[in-house]
């Protein structure tokens, strides 16, 4: 398990951001969180990015919440009947410690 103290609704984003890569896709990672960037219907090209989202974020704490503790673990494993996905994600406000 990793934890990461975030400061801000931006630094938040880039934990956010730098946590894609442990989801097999854009949409499984905008539904985990639970938010959309904009995309072109057309193409499929993504048109916005995290950093300048103004939308709202399911999974994100309030703005006086701040600053928190991210607790976070993405896990693949392999059994006999196949991938096993364990997803840790949570967050504690500071105030809360």
């Amino acid at each position: 398990m990793d934890f990461i103290k975030i400061n801000n609704l931006k630094k938040y984003k880039d934990l956010l951001q730098s946590l894609h890569d442990n989801f097999s896709c854009k949409e499984e990672w905008e539904g985990y969180f639970g938010f959309e960037l904009k995309w072109d219907e057309d193409t499929g090209e993504v048109l916005e990015i995290l950093e300048k989202y103004q939308g709202n974020i399911e999974v994100s704490p309030e703005e006086n919440e701040y600053p928190i503790v991210c607790v976070y673990a993405f896990d693949e494993t392999f059994d006999r009947f196949g991938e096993i996905k364990t997803r840790i994600f949570d967050w504690v406000p500071m105030s809360n410690l």
